[in-house]
């Protein structure tokens, strides 16, 4: 026979993981990630590629694509965290660009 103190005891428990499994699952670390500055999503990638964080390389890497960056800059990135599909669209359009 079960005792009701148990059961008060289990049901007590029952309903506070139930309240932390809510407050996680609506959270604000689910919201979209966003960031506002090239420099953020820079350190993002530098973290993220010292420790192989693949995700955390993709999201940098699609964000910092939303920004204006200099096309000698994209390079630089591309040979400092092995980012081979981010080769050809900077070297177009420095060989594109005039020369002043």
């Amino acid at each position: 026979m079960v005792k009701p103190q148990v059961c008060l005891q289990f049901s007590y428990y029952y309903s506070l993981i139930k309240i932390n499994l809510y407050g996680i699952l609506t959270s604000s670390a689910w919201a979209p990630l966003q960031a506002s500055h090239a420099c953020q999503l820079v350190d993002i990638l530098h973290v993220s590629h010292m420790w192989d964080i693949k995700p955390g390389i993709n999201f940098a890497t699609q964000q910092l694509l939303k920004f204006d960056l200099h096309p000698a800059y994209c390079l630089y990135l591309a040979h400092q965290y092995n980012l081979l599909y981010w080769i050809s669209a900077p070297v177009q359009s420095l060989l594109s660009s005039p020369l002043e």
